[in-house]
């Protein structure tokens, strides 16, 4: 009975830790990777980058990349060009996501994003890529 309970224990862990962990992961790997690699490969390793990732470290950690975490509802002109005057070189993103996990579902908020990202970068912003990522200079 102890064998087929920590059996059942253990078979149980596994589901639930491929279903709430590494198929979350996979899916994000999908979105994140292209726009990490775009990253590193483009950017020097000193490049200090701003994720508008909410709290969540994981694109900053991807680009291996130091720099700062901002939020889609936070992120304004005034904090912006605080970054850059800090040194930060790229604001980075996703139109579709608020945090690495939870999706931007709000029209509203995703125009606010644009529009503020457009005026302050007209070359990469204004043309959303495929991907729905962002990478926007904060060099003049």
């Amino acid at each position: 009975i102890t064998a087929i309970t920590l059996s059942l224990i253990a078979l149980t862990s596994a589901i639930i830790l491929h279903f709430d962990y590494f198929l979350v992961e996979y899916r994000q790997a999908e979105i994140w990777m292209p726009l990490a690699n775009r990253i590193r490969q483009e950017l020097p390793i000193q490049s200090r980058i701003v994720s508008v990732t909410g709290l969540d470290p994981t694109l900053l950690n991807l680009t291996r990349r130091q720099g700062w975490l901002a939020s889609v509802e936070q992120l304004n002109l005034d904090d912006i060009n605080y970054w850059r005057k800090q040194g930060a070189s790229y604001i980075i993103g996703s139109y579709d996501w608020k945090e690495s996990y939870i999706p931007l579902e709000d029209e509203s908020e995703k125009e606010r994003l644009r529009n503020l990202l457009c005026s302050y970068d007209l070359k990469e912003t204004c043309s959303t890529q495929q991907s729905g990522t962002y990478m926007v200079s904060l060099q003049k």
